[in-house]
Parts: C-alpha cells; structure tokens; sequence
C-alpha cells in the first residue's frame, strides 16, 4: 500500500524540535518502521511561525534532519510555504497527490484533532484514505491551547465555507490574498480577527503561545 505520513509541523527552538513537535515525528517514525512491508513517504510541512521572522532553518527541515538521523534512506517531501494550519494542509496537498497515495496518515497533538480532521476533509482529496494519530502531549493540556482551539477552528471553518472539499487552490488563494498570514502589513491584523475571530484581535493575541508552550 501507498502510504503518506503527513506531519504539521509546531515550534522549533534552537534547530530542533519542541517536545510535542517530537512526539508527533517519534510517532510518525514508529508507524513507518511498523510498516516496512508498504510504500511509505513523508510529507512534513511548516515555516516558521509567521513571515517576518527569519531563521537559520525551516520547521519542515529540522523535522526531516531529525527523521533522517533515525532512519536515512525513507523519502521525505518539504512543504515549508506555510505558516498556520491551513497553509500546512493547502500547500502539503500537491505534494501528497504527487504519490498517489491510497492513504494518508496525520499525525498529531490531540488538541489539534477537530481542527486537523476539518482541513484534512475541506482540502484533502475526498476520495483519499485518512487516518488520524493523535499524542496526548503537554501542548495538549496546556489551558490555552484548549480555549484557542474551538476559536481556530470557528475561523477556518469561516475563511473557507464555499470552499469546495478537496480544492487546495482555492484555499491557497484565500490563506495568501485574504488573511495576514502571508501578506503582513497589507492587511490589516485587527481588522482581520476582529471579522474573523471569535472575540476579535484581542482575544486572539491572548491565545497566542510561545515557543516555551506558555
């Protein structure tokens, strides 16, 4: 079977993983050395934690050094466009329709899981297998994580409403053209999330965690 091991990727601090961004690379790891007997490749995807900010490597890089430094020879694809989740699932989908994959595997923190499998069905091929692993992490229990979530996915779900499911270019269009994500200073950050997040921009910077998970 033609398998992808699609991993969003999380903070990273001084060119490795955070904690929970490693749980979700271990897991990855071990679902691929369980499955020797099936094709499976990896597709990792993330920037940096926005577009002002510049670092030494990208997000997508240090978890494929990382997966590289445990086992060398398995195939690995970087989607390192995005900066937020959509972008992780919308930019990723080309390069996981390049394998023709019968599934795809999504790997990770449990908090993220109601946000994750909306992306997977609104952007994913319809037709494509999914298969969700979630890791109970610090990242998941830590209190704020929990409050913003519900809000992430109220935006997303918002931004993205007559987006037909399964079309990726569409929901790049929006991510790059309609939001601040990837154009800072051309649209408005208050303006946007006090349209599009529930309890406006105040709210939403509040929810906003560190690279510490504080």
């Amino acid at each position: 079977m033609r398998i992808v091991l699609f991993v969003p990727s999380s903070s990273v601090k001084d060119d490795q993983p955070s904690e929970w961004l490693k749980q979700r690379l271990d897991a990855a790891i071990s679902y691929y050395q369980k499955h020797l007997n099936d094709i499976c490749s990896f597709v990792l995807a993330g920037r940096w934690s926005n577009v002002t900010d510049t670092y030494h490597l990208t997000e997508a890089e240090i978890c494929k050094r990382y997966i590289t430094n445990i086992i060398p020879d398995t195939l690995i694809i970087k989607e390192d466009l995005s900066v937020e989740t959509g972008g992780n699932f919308a930019f990723a989908k080309p390069l996981i329709a390049s394998f023709n994959p019968e599934k795809v595997v999504i790997f990770n923190s449990q908090v993220n899981a109601e946000r994750n499998k909306y992306m997977a069905n609104k952007i994913f091929n319809p037709v494509w297998n999914k298969e969700f692993i979630w890791i109970d992490d610090t990242f998941s229990q830590n209190p704020k994580a929990q409050q913003k979530e519900p809000k992430a996915l109220t935006m997303f779900k918002k931004l993205f409403k007559n987006v037909t499911d399964g079309d990726d270019l569409e929901a790049r269009q929006i991510l790059l053209y309609k939001t601040p994500f990837y154009y800072k200073g051309i649209i408005n950050d208050k303006d946007f999330f006090d349209k599009n997040w529930p309890g406006g921009f105040n709210d939403f910077i509040d929810k906003r965690l560190s690279i510490a998970n504080k």
